[in-house]
């Protein structure tokens, strides 16, 4: 067979793979191209291949044999052998695949691969027992496994495999949105699967994702299946004859490495496979493959060949960029946008995949484990084994591409540089020929006039001899000039940076906070300046000194602007020069004297150390600091300035030593700073600065001391660093610091005024207002000061608040507002100030001159829109918070009240939008949730509610208000135990929140879990909780456990419920003594003599406040539980005629049916069961308490009523209640009253009515 007809062979068999008509036209459209003749050929042999039938029976007519049968297609509900066919699931070149039911001996679902009709030639025959016997062979998870295999009725091979559900790898990962790392360890256990095959001595031959398909179990697992295909290593598969022909292709070409594509008869290896799955992890990675579906798909048949020997596909890090309007979907799927995808496959990944795709075979992977190690080595964060290739390799590869040009250029090259050499050479000759003439010619007439110059030269060599020396002395006098100006250049630029380095380090309008990173960038570009001066004059100690000393300066500036870890750097290189200038130069006493003093400013008390990044290190520092000043201050003792930079040193230890958790270590230090401090305050009495540290060591002492409990002693020490602030700020009335220290020292004194003495406190603050108020005037622009004015005033507003001086608060409060409109305690201060003034319309005037003033200030505008809320401006209000958040978007409160302003205008989804923003910026607030479920109660949709919380608690997984409101949501929907486990989320993050637990006691009740229950309400109690409404509940569930549980939990629910009611028994509020009553009523728990405890609970509520109509009410009802129906019904009536416009709810009317009832009067007791059952229906129709109380007013009036159905509140159906209500109690003025209220127009006409109808 010649080259052409082999080619035609090979096109004609691949046809045959191909399941579909639509698959093989397209497969050829490939194939032949333009070719129309090749396509004619080709479309004939397979017309005559279904033509043929039977015809070849026994003879070898096609290229691969065929048999003399024929079978027709077999169809669902056929049975081979112990399998009855279902319907059929897939169909391949050469075999269909069914899924069957399996009879016997197990019953189970499998699928079942059997040849197609008219495909029974030997070759597929033999292809077919191949697969059979390659799936036969495998063991392992991911490899669909062969369960049986047997002949058909007619006499074909099938088998029977393990029934894979899946999709194809890629597209699952797609569906499941998976990311790059999920994606990698899939494709790990992928791998695995091929490397077994391997080890079983088959290869694969067609890896692709349809061959790969993802399982669904309780997770994904990867099969790979279809081995139509697969060759052996080493062995035989089946005892029929298999063999390739020669140049045929097999494999699908996207997928298909470039020696399969050779078709050269070079034998096929487990690298085949290696390179199929560098494809796979190539499109898992990037969606594509490495070459264009689109390009292979119309590209004539050698070309494919072609390409996928030849072109080097790009990179999966470059082919992300080519995309297009696909690269933002597809880096979705993988979690990623697309710049971040391409850099997280930049690198390793690259690689990884490129190494796989090498053409040379040798290149790639061994083995499949291989590749697997590497993506498992990746996934760790270990170095690969893959690498970029290296220059050379790719010269190679270029070389190969494009032989012709380059053995051209060579060529080319080759003769220009032989062409150059020979022009060299002969140019060479010439120049040499050139030279030597006249060489000669130099020779001839140097010796005639040699002689001749040596006349000359005698007396020319004496001329510039003496020259020479005169212009030596000239050169000598002006080099001695220019060392001259310069030294006294350098000194002039030394002294001008001299003073330039103490106006910087010792100006104290440099000292005003905010002017301290200024002083830090000026003395940096000193420092520059005597480090290259102290490289150029390496022997020069006053340089030396300089540089140590500047380093020491910026230190402090450093450690002014809390940059501690810059600061004790500093300090390090300046005991390095220091270091080196007492050991070269230890002559130079003048140097080293002047070291001392760098010590200049000072941290603001207030402010605590942020400490370096290593404090060990840095303490050290700070030692060997310490140890060098004391040795200059013994060899200088007359000179004061080692001595105070010791003691500045040592209270910046004790700073750090107190902050880093050691009080009593810094207090050592701080003791030991004021044992230096009081003999040069004695020594120096003129030197304020040495007054000014030992204040401040004072300031420190005292307020440590104080935390650590010694109280006298503190205050002694804030008392002494007062004093002597008062004396500085006197002697020095215009300085910032002094005053601003003095306020310091006024403040650390106000904490030992006992709270009685308000005279006193209010003095000091006075004082402090005065000193803070004279900073803002010299310095409007330093924030510092306006805050410390505006905290002054506010302890002012807070003294005279206490004291209930309204006014004067409200003056003080104001001014503090000014100074600080950003600061939310200060306007909230004002707020509680002129709620004590009660008087609105000076409410709405500060408030509003404060928005006018502040028109930036969001808080501004939040409290001017509260006062106008207050006011019931409501629309203006709305605006006023509106206008704040302009201006700060994420400010919570304005949303959480413009929320509550549109939900009593009824603008229900405004409402949501605004409480959602709240919770949104702040989903820890417990408030914030409750308005978003106010809104949605009011919305009326159960299910939105139920949306709402669900992703409040996903978009916030860290806030337990949200996992809580969550729960309720739940709970109300009935789904308990999602309920309490949304409960339990939350007290994960704040195990301090026992309203969860009680939840979680009522969910495990209501379930009967009982045991449960009482587990959460002993850990509700251990947080000893103080809310009435929270106690009264929990005795109320618990007090019922306590009659229904078995003994064990009987105990241990009377235990607890002893521990709430001793926890109520001494309650004072008659809110709280009436929460308690009323959740005893509803417990209905007889062992805890919840009745008899409910009247004493009511009875004292009523004490406190008789005509309260609730407490009444409560009343009532632990009357009626205790059995007393006659005060119960009594007590009721009595609710509604202390309050005219007590409107008696339904619990009100099944109460009173139910005493009626008690009490033999059946009649009135229908009436009132009626009237309830109307007031239910039309505003609580969905309260499950009441339902309870309508349940047992059932069972006492043995009725049998309708069932219960909401109706819509129209005025008829209000009219109906109220006709119902006055028929059972005919003299209920409360229900005119109401009507009045609710109808106007219709009480209006009763009246008119009446009036008509009495003369």
């Amino acid at each position: 067979m010649n080259p052409s007809n082999s080619h035609i062979v090979s096109i004609f068999a691949d046809a045959l793979e191909f399941q579909t008509e639509q698959e093989r036209q397209a497969f050829i459209d490939q194939a032949c191209g333009q070719d129309a003749g090749l396509r004619a050929q080709i479309e004939g042999l397979l017309q005559a291949h279904v033509e043929a039938g039977n015809f070849l029976a026994g003879r070898d007519a096609s290229p691969s044999g065929a048999k003399t049968t024929h079978q027709p297609r077999a169809a669902a509900g056929e049975t081979i052998g112990p399998y009855k066919l279902l319907e059929e699931i897939g169909e391949g070149g050469m075999g269909i695949v069914y899924m069957a039911d399996q009879q016997s001996p197990v019953r189970r679902r499998v699928a079942l691969k059997i040849i197609k009709p008219g495909m029974d030639t030997r070759q597929v025959i033999a292809r077919f027992e191949a697969e059979r016997q390659a799936l036969a062979m495998m063991d392992h998870p991911n490899i669909a496994k062969v369960l049986d295999a047997g002949t058909t009725p007619s006499g074909g091979p099938y088998f029977v495999m393990e029934l894979v559900r899946g999709i194809a790898l890629t597209d699952y990962c797609d569906q499941n949105n998976l990311s790059v790392t999920e994606r990698l360890e899939l494709f790990v256990s992928v791998c695995q699967a091929v490397q077994h095959a391997h080890q079983k001595g088959v290869v694969h031959r067609d890896l692709k994702p349809s061959n790969v398909l993802v399982t669904l179990h309780d997770e994904a697992v990867p099969k790979v299946i279809d081995f139509g295909v697969a060759k052996a290593i080493n062995q035989q598969l089946t005892e029929k004859t298999l063999f390739t022909n020669f140049a045929q292709m097999v494999g699908t070409p996207l997928y298909m490495s470039p020696e399969q594509a050779e078709m050269s008869g070079l034998d096929v290896d487990t690298r085949s496979d290696v390179y199929s799955l560098g494809v796979l992890l190539y499109e898992l990675l990037t969606g594509t493959t490495p070459f264009d579906r689109v390009r292979l798909r119309e590209a004539a048949y050698d070309e494919i060949r072609r390409i996928i020997r030849e072109e080097e596909p790009p990179r999966p890090s470059t082919r992300i960029s080519t995309l297009g309007k696909t690269r933002t979907s597809m880096a979705a799927h993988r979690k990623a946008d697309p710049d971040r995808l391409s850099r997280m496959l930049r690198g390793e990944l690259d690689w990884v995949v490129m190494k796989t795709l090498e053409k040379d075979r040798t290149r790639r992977y061994e083995t499949a484990n291989g590749l697997a190690r590497d993506i498992q080595r990746f996934l760790e964060d270990q170095p690969v084994e893959a690498c970029p290739p290296s220059a050379v390799y790719r010269f190679r590869k270029f070389s190969r591409r494009n032989r012709v040009a380059l053995l051209t250029a060579a060529v080319v090259a080759a003769s220009l540089v032989l062409g150059t050499l020979v022009s060299t050479w002969q140019a060479v000759r010439a120049t040499r020929a050139e030279s030597l003439a006249q060489d000669r010619l130099i020779a001839e007439t140097k010796a005639r006039t040699e002689a001749d110059l040596a006349r000359a030269a005698e007396a020319e060599q004496r001329q510039l001899a003496e020259a020479e020396r005169t212009k030596a002395e000239a050169a000598r006098v002006k080099a001695e000039d220019q060392r001259a100006v310069a030294e006294a250049n350098f000194q002039k630029a030394r002294q001008t940076v001299d003073e330039y380095f103490t106006i910087v380090s010792e100006n104290k309008l440099l000292n005003v906070p905010g002017l301290q990173p200024l002083r830090k960038d000026l003395l940096e570009s000193a420092l520059r300046f005597y480090e290259t001066s102290a490289v150029e004059r390496t022997d020069d100690p006053a340089v030396l000194a300089d540089l140590a000393t500047t380093h020491l300066r910026v230190a402090v500036v450093y450690h002014l602007v809390d940059q501690n870890t810059d600061a004790i750097a500093a300090v390090d290189k300046a005991l390095e020069v220091i270091d080196r200038l007492r050991k070269e130069f230890p002559e130079a006493r003048d140097e080293r004297r002047r070291l001392g003093g760098f010590w200049l400013g000072h941290r603001r008390s207030q402010q605590g150390v942020d400490l370096p990044a290593d404090p060990e290190s840095a303490l050290r520092t700070l030692m060997r600091l310490n140890a060098t000043w004391q040795a200059l201050a013994e060899e200088f003792p007359a000179d004061a300035s080692f001595r105070s930079d010791l003691a500045a040193n040592l209270y910046l230890m004790g700073d750090m030593l107190a902050t880093g958790g050691q009080p009593s270590e810094g207090i050592k230090a701080w003791q030991q700073a004021k044992e230096i401090l009081l003999p040069l305050v004695s020594e120096f009495p003129e030197n304020r600065q040495f007054r000014a540290d030992l204040a401040r060591v004072h300031d420190y002492l005292g307020a440590h001391l104080k935390q650590l409990g010694r109280a006298d002693e503190a205050e002694a020490e804030c008392r002494a660093g007062l004093a002597l602030r008062e004396e500085l700020v006197a002697e020095s009335p215009d300085s910032p610091q002094y005053r601003e220290q003095l306020g310091k020292s006024l403040r650390h004194c106000l904490d030992f005024v006992p709270a009685a003495d308000t005279d006193q406190a209010e003095k000091l603050m006075r004082r402090l207002v005065e000193l803070t108020e004279s900073l803002v005037q010299q310095y409007p622009n330093v924030a510092l000061y306006r805050q410390e004015s505006a905290s002054s005033r506010a302890a002012i507003a807070r003294i005279l608040l206490d004291r209930g001086e309204s006014a004067a608060a409200v003056q003080e409060a104001q001014l503090a507002a000014r100074r600080a409109p950003n600061d939310w305690h200060k306007h909230q201060l004002l707020r509680d100030a002129l709620r004590a003034l009660d008087d609105a319309e000076t409410t709405l005037a500060i408030t509003r001159e404060n928005a006018i003033l502040s028109p930036d200030s969001e808080l501004a505008h939040h409290y001017y829109g509260l006062a106008l809320k207050d006011h019931g401006r409501l629309d203006e209000a709305a605006k006023e918070f509106a206008r704040g958040l302009e201006f700060k978007p994420d400010a919570p409160w304005s949303h959480h009240h413009l929320a509550g302003i549109r939900l009593e205008e009824g603008r229900l989804l405004e409402a949501l939008d605004a409480a959602q923003s709240a919770v949104r910026i702040d989903p820890k607030n417990y408030e914030f949730h409750i308005r978003v479920a106010e809104v949605l109660d009011k919305i009326g949709d159960r299910d939105k509610k139920l949306e709402v919380a669900r992703a409040n608690a996903e978009a916030a997984p860290d806030s337990e208000p949200a996992h809580h409101w969550y729960g309720l949501a739940l709970r109300e929907h009935g789904r308990l135990d999602e309920a309490a486990r949304e409960f339990e989320r939350g007290l994960e993050i704040n195990p301090d929140t026992p309203w969860s637990y009680l939840n979680i006691v009522e969910i495990r009740h209501e379930q009967n879990r009982l045991s449960e229950a009482l587990d959460a309400a002993e850990a509700c109690l251990r947080l000893k909780p103080t809310d009435s409404r929270l106690l009264a509940r929990l005795v109320g569930v618990v007090g019922q456990i306590s009659d229904a549980g078995n003994k064990e939990q009987q105990q241990r629910a009377s235990a607890q419920c002893d521990d709430v009611l001793a926890k109520l028994a001494d309650a004072k509020s008659a809110l709280d003594l009436n929460n308690l009553a009323w959740r005893l009523v509803v417990s209905e728990a007889p062992s805890l003599g919840a009745a008899a405890a409910a009247v004493q609970a009511a009875e004292r509520a009523c004490e406190i406040e008789p005509t309260n109509a609730t407490y009444l009410n409560t009343l009532g009802a632990a009357l009626y539980r205790a059995g007393e129906y006659e005060s119960a019904a009594a007590t009721l009536k009595l609710a509604r005629d202390v309050d005219s416009e007590w409107v008696a709810p339904a619990y009100d009317c099944y109460l009173l049916a139910m005493s009626h009832a008690k009490l033999g009067q059946a009649d009135v007791a229908e009436k009132w069961f009626h009237a309830a059952d109307r007031w239910t229906a039309l505003y609580n129709a969905d309260n499950r308490e009441l339902a309870g109380f309508r349940e047992e007013a059932i069972d006492v009036l043995a009725i049998e009523p309708a069932p219960l159905k909401p109706i819509s509140v129209t005025p008829a159906a209000e009219q109906e209640l109220f006709e119902l209500l006055l028929k059972a109690d005919p003299d209920a003025e409360w229900v005119h009253h109401w009507r009045a209220a609710t109808q106007p127009a219709a009480s209006a006409d009763a009246v008119s009515a009446d009036q008509s109808s009495n003369p």
